[in-house]
């Protein structure tokens, strides 16, 4: 074996023997995890857990039957790339809403040309239509 799965095999085997009572769980969890049920979902812990035992930052996470995104999830929140996939059209939306990167001012942009907000009538001394 070589000495990439020896280290790998031994980064697993302390994971595995390690406290899963997920009892230090960051509170509450990321807002996006409820954005929509799904029956099949991992505890965000436990793919949080497995993800920062057996990776390091920048390195990437696959996850071939991703499902609802939890890992996607998590790895972007530990600093990890990921690549998902899935067969599920259910799955493949919750997954995308839960980890495609949106730059938040490309963001705030859309969201004042939908409402066809300008700086003139976007002010922070305007309340509800009050001066």
């Amino acid at each position: 074996m070589s000495s990439r799965a020896d280290s790998t095999s031994q980064a697993l085997q302390a994971a595995l023997s390690s406290d899963l009572s997920f009892t230090n769980l960051r509170s509450p969890p990321h807002p996006l995890h409820g954005i929509h049920p799904y029956a099949a979902r991992f505890p965000h812990g436990l793919t949080s857990h497995f993800i920062t035992k057996l990776t390091t930052p920048g390195e990437t996470v696959l996850d071939p039957t991703c499902g609802s995104g939890t890992t996607l999830l998590e790895a972007g929140i530990n600093g990890r790339r990921s690549i998902g996939t899935d067969i599920d059209p259910l799955a493949i939306m919750q997954s995308v809403a839960r980890s495609r990167h949106v730059d938040p001012q490309n963001l705030w942009n859309a969201g004042q040309a939908a409402f066809g907000l300008t700086p003139a009538n976007c002010s922070a001394n305007k309340t509800h239509g009050k001066t």
